[in-house]
């Protein structure tokens, strides 16, 4: 299952590659007709590829990461994303499965619709996710359509939580109760959504758009509602550290400066993928801090 699902997930990839790199800003559409049409070509000499040099990750493997013709080296995106799709979409079903108790379901006789349902809403958050940051990354810009899908993701979820259609726990675990988690999945993600609007709202604010632009806040906030409180926190904070820690990176690289602006969206979805996966392991550790 896990190899069916990589394959599949790379394929994904593959196409979230086309939408990341035709998408076009004056339009800002994420899906529009020249998107999704027209032959794959080299981005330097414009030789149309063959279907062998568009095998997700196999091409670029076989080709050493160069254009057949020119001889250029390719997008390193191209095997990142597809690798990334993969590895998310062979995992995060079997993780989702287990965290909504899908095997104690089936042994009850119950059905497992909701379950499914709740995986494919995911799964969507996960390409959305990974396209914005695909975006974001190399036009420094967060299409409004993607927030839009995110928020209505986050919305349907809370609504599967809300009417007890399945026993959706926090990503926290038993931790969430003392980080104030509410009883009530609405309260939960209006309180992170709120958070989430008071913390990087009041960045945008304070620094007048130098430390954060407006698109990480209508990012954010989406975000949020998925995620619900105190899971927000968790990956608001690890987008915090491992956002530093790049520009920390690149600074010493002498890649960047001090005045350099790196776009935040990737981290954040870095730090969503962080709080699904590692929530209650990171408060474990640290818990175990103090």
């Amino acid at each position: 299952m896990f190899a069916i699902l990589f394959i599949f997930g790379v394929a994904i990839g593959s196409f979230i590659n086309v939408l990341s790199l035709r998408y076009d800003e004056e339009k800002n559409k994420i899906l529009f007709t020249s998107a999704i049409q027209g032959r794959s070509r080299c981005r330097d000499c414009a030789k149309v590829l063959c279907w062998y040099e568009l095998i997700p990750l196999v091409s670029y493997g076989i080709q050493c990461g160069t254009c057949r013709g020119c001889k250029k080296p390719l997008l390193w995106q191209y095997p990142l994303i597809e690798l990334a799709t993969g590895l998310l979409t062979a995992s995060l079903p079997i993780f989702l499965y287990q965290h909504l108790h899908g095997a104690q379901l089936t042994a009850q006789g119950l059905s497992l619709v909701w379950v499914y349902i709740a995986i494919g809403l995911w799964l969507l958050a996960v390409y959305t996710a990974i396209t914005l940051a695909a975006i974001d990354l190399r036009l420094k810009i967060i299409p409004d359509q993607a927030n839009i899908l995110l928020a209505l993701i986050g919305v349907i979820l809370v609504a599967i939580k809300k009417f007890g259609l399945l026993d959706y726990a926090n990503f926290s675990g038993s931790y969430a109760t003392m980080l104030g988690a509410p009883a009530n999945p609405i309260f939960a993600a209006l309180i992170a959504a709120g958070f989430a609007l008071a913390l990087f709202g009041g960045i945008v604010y304070l620094t007048k758009e130098r430390g954060m632009g407006l698109g990480d806040v209508k990012l954010a906030i989406p975000l949020a509602l998925i995620l619900g409180w105190p899971d927000a926190l968790i990956a608001f904070s690890s987008s915090f550290v491992i956002g530093s820690l790049v520009g920390l990176l690149l600074i010493a690289k002498r890649k960047a400066t001090m005045k350099h602006a790196l776009p935040f969206g990737p981290f954040l979805i870095i730090g969503l993928f962080v709080a699904v996966f590692w929530s209650e392991t990171i408060l474990r550790w640290y818990f175990g801090l103090i």
